[in-house]
């Protein structure tokens, strides 16, 4: 890759004296100088571009951290129940739970970990979750778990096709 061409006119073709030591340290320095530009561009760009990552995935977090419904202790009469979102750095990550009340009194309950580590694994585990809420809003959790298993598995093949990761779950009801 060629980034830049120095152009330096021998003073005595235009009839004045030669180039000194000064002048020639000196155009060492404006190449070196000129030199270091391309460099300083490409640590600006990765450090604007690593910005935005940080960004993204702020936001990425805190979609999970919505998805996540607070669990109190009493939330469901006849148990004591616990549990809490822990987010010990900026990074999301695959883990997720999913707690309902169906109408007729039943509780389904599904906690599931997404393969790896990190931000590779929110947009599965957002995924799970997207599923689940859905279908809970749509009275669609099939009380058949091996039925509702399989759908839920084509469901998250469709939204994230040709996936090398996988998710376990344990899906249940109370």
């Amino acid at each position: 890759t060629l980034l830049g061409v120095l152009h330096v006119a021998h003073a005595a073709a235009r009839g004045e004296e030669d180039l000194d030591e000064t002048h020639v340290d000196s155009m060492g320095l404006v190449a070196k100088l000129l030199g270091k530009i391309p460099e300083k561009i490409r640590t600006e760009e990765a450090a604007a571009e690593e910005r935005y990552l940080r960004g993204e995935l702020l936001k990425a977090t805190e979609m999970q951290e919505e998805l996540l419904q607070p669990i109190t202790p009493d939330m469901w009469e006849g148990y004591t129940m616990s549990g809490e979102w822990l987010s010990g750095t900026l990074q999301g990550g695959g883990d997720g739970y999913f707690l309902h009340e169906l109408p007729e009194g039943k509780k389904f309950f599904a906690h599931f970990d997404v393969s790896g580590h990190g931000a590779k694994c929110i947009p599965i585990q957002v995924a799970m979750m997207a599923v689940l809420h859905e279908r809970a809003r749509a009275g669609e959790l099939d009380p058949d778990l091996k039925v509702l298993t399989e759908s839920f598995n084509a469901s998250l093949q469709e939204l994230i096709p040709n996936s090398y990761m996988f998710a376990t779950a344990i899906l249940g009801y109370i």
